[in-house]
């Protein structure tokens, strides 16, 4: 009976050997790294480190660097959507570049792009490039100069919705906090002329610097689409 036991104890733990080596090679590949990662997480560490060591005023002037890229073009006409003189049809997908870690986004972007998608549309969260009052953040997840260049790079048309409210279940709809800190108090989403004199000093960069790169580098790829979202008039 003993040598049985034996036997039996043998064979179930060879058994369960056996099958946790089939379970390991079954998942390995599972978490292997994604394709096209690893040269785009290297740049995103040296782009990181470099915007540590320079700044927001370096980081500034890098986002209005001009970029060898090739300009195309894109415009409405008889009723149809045209890119690069051929007629268009636009078949876009949300992929929201502040959700996505840097190193994530050519992957997701060809993703996409397998789907068949030709235009990516993204909200801009004002909390996330201003923080503080006068504190403009282009880096790291915020750093959609290098998303709209990388869209540019896989061919595909971006539709930005830059607020400044954007809801899209995001903390304050895309404002800042510290517009609440204000006193007196502000009146959101309004035409209050304090709430537009903030929405204001942000727009003016941002959107200075969203059309260099849209006139210089990607000649009319980018579209804006103004504010979803009505305001109240008080």
């Amino acid at each position: 009976m003993a040598r049985k036991r034996s036997s039996r104890s043998t064979t179930a733990f060879i058994f369960f050997a056996f099958l946790s080596i089939i379970v390991v090679c079954a998942f390995v590949p599972v978490f292997a790294p994604l394709p096209s990662l690893t040269s785009h997480s290297n740049q995103s560490r040296r782009h990181s480190s470099r915007h540590k060591k320079d700044g927001v005023l370096a980081a500034n002037q890098r986002l209005f660097a001009v970029s060898n890229v090739t300009a195309r073009n894109f415009e409405i006409s008889n009723d149809m959507f045209w890119k690069d003189g051929q007629p268009f049809q636009i078949i876009g997908g949300d992929l929201h570049y502040f959700r996505v870690l840097p190193e994530y986004w050519e992957d997701r972007l060809l993703r996409a792009k397998a789907l068949g998608l030709n235009t990516i549309q993204t909200y801009v969260p004002w909390n996330l490039h201003e923080p503080k009052p006068g504190k403009l953040v282009f880096e790291g997840i915020a750093d959609i100069v290098s998303f709209l260049k990388l869209c540019h790079k896989l061919g595909f048309l971006v539709m930005l919705r830059p607020g400044p409210y954007i809801c899209a279940e995001w903390d304050l709809g895309g404002f800042p906090a510290w517009l609440l800190a204000i006193k007196p108090a502000i009146r959101l989403r309004s035409s209050d002329p304090d709430f537009l004199h903030f929405v204001s000093l942000f727009c003016v960069l941002f959107y200075k610097l969203i059309m260099f790169h849209r006139l210089v580098v990607y000649s009319r790829e980018i579209i804006f689409q103004n504010v979803l979202y009505f305001y109240v008039l008080l």
